[in-house]
């Protein structure tokens, strides 16, 4: 059994039997049992299995296989079947650790493979996790959370890596070379503006259509997309303005209802539309006519209006803004750099905003 392909077959023709004395290697890995991720522990060893893997040219996590290493062999080999319900996999749970820790996002398949009837009992599996490897353009997938010493997720990072059947984290001094390498290559190669990246041309007449079909053409209005499939969303005065008096020309934005919007359409872009579709994507925001000689919006530090003053509103700087940024993937995340590209508009400071916390926008502002 040399091929991912036999493994697969083995598995779905009953034959599981014929995996007991196969070695682990670089595409393939036993796990005795699901990953419980009630704990950090578990967590980050679903991450790091799963990134090691997509920095290889991809492979098969074998959930319910037991592998050991025997004394006369330097590799672990497969020596017992322990299938399971599959209650005790939460695949939606794998999924959503994945997405918030690994970076970029890794494709996986999840395979569920009934034991015949003699090894366990009825309505008992073996769960496979199929792990696309990364596009070498996205080389390479990172943990974005590490283990602490109390065994909780943590901010940092680590680069899994598989070395034949083990995996192990690149060192740091690898590490360095690598960031070393690509901050030459920044400086020596000419680099596109973002702002007109793929996809923005297509981009700019899904903004010019819709701004027709609502007949916007002489309204302020704020997009955010997501660039290459996703359509904008979109926010006009009634929105931005909400809860806010329009005195003379100047029109006054709700910080608060600001950042709603913002937080409410990355959660939707990362966490729904990102995940179907693999790869790099851009976000940006536009904005359009945000200064005209009939009507200037402004912004002002802080979240509750009934405490700033008028005169703290700044104007915005600009008729047109259009600023993008390499998706994150965190909502959280995301919407901070689109509000840090929206507030510059401005001149105002985003940590003004009361709903940032650092460089991220918490779900918990809005919820507590």
């Amino acid at each position: 059994m040399t091929t991912r392909s036999d493994l697969i077959t083995a598995l779905a023709t009953g034959r599981a039997r014929d995996l007991i004395g196969l070695a682990e290697n670089g595409w393939l890995d036993f796990k005795s049992a699901p990953y419980a991720l009630a704990s950090g522990r578990n967590k980050f060893e679903l991450c790091k299995d799963v990134a090691a893997l997509a920095n290889a040219q991809g492979g098969l996590l074998v959930l319910g296989v037991e592998a050991e290493k025997e004394a006369t062999q330097a590799i672990e080999i497969a020596t017992k079947l322990r299938p399971f319900p599959k209650n005790r996999a939460n695949l939606d749970a794998y999924t959503d650790t994945l997405n918030d820790n690994l970076w970029p996002r890794v494709t996986v398949e999840f395979r569920w493979f009934e034991a015949p009837d003699d090894i366990s009992g009825p309505d008992h599996f073996f769960l496979v996790i199929d792990v696309e490897p990364v596009p070498e353009a996205d080389r390479y997938v990172i943990a974005r959370r590490v283990l602490s010493e109390d065994d909780k997720l943590v901010d940092g990072f680590a680069v899994p890596q598989r070395a034949g059947d083990r995996t192990t984290s690149l060192p740091s001094l690898e590490v360095y070379r690598l960031m070393n390498d690509g901050l030459r290559s920044r400086i020596l190669l000419p680099v596109p503006p973002l702002e007109r990246g793929p996809g923005t041309d297509r981009a700019d007449a899904m903004v010019d259509e819709l701004e027709q079909v609502l007949d916007w053409n002489d309204k302020p209005a704020l997009f955010w997309q997501s660039i290459p499939q996703n359509p904008p969303s979109i926010a006009d005065p009634s929105m931005l303005c909400r809860g806010s008096d329009q005195i003379g020309p100047w029109l006054r934005i709700s910080p608060f209802v600001l950042t709603e919007l913002t937080l409410e359409y990355f959660r939707l872009a990362d966490n729904v539309v990102m995940t179907k579709v693999p790869g790099q994507w851009r976000h940006r925001v536009v904005a359009r006519r945000f200064r005209t000689e009939e009507k200037t919006l402004t912004l002002a530090p802080g979240i509750d209006l009934a405490n700033t003053f008028r005169s703290d509103a700044q104007p915005a700087s600009s008729s047109s803004w259009n600023k993008s940024w390499a998706a994150v993937g965190d909502p959280e995340r995301d919407a901070y750099e689109a509000l840090s590209r929206i507030y510059a508009l401005f001149g105002v400071d985003v940590a003004t905003n009361h709903l940032v916390n650092g460089d991220r926008v918490p779900i918990t502002g809005f919820t507590e």
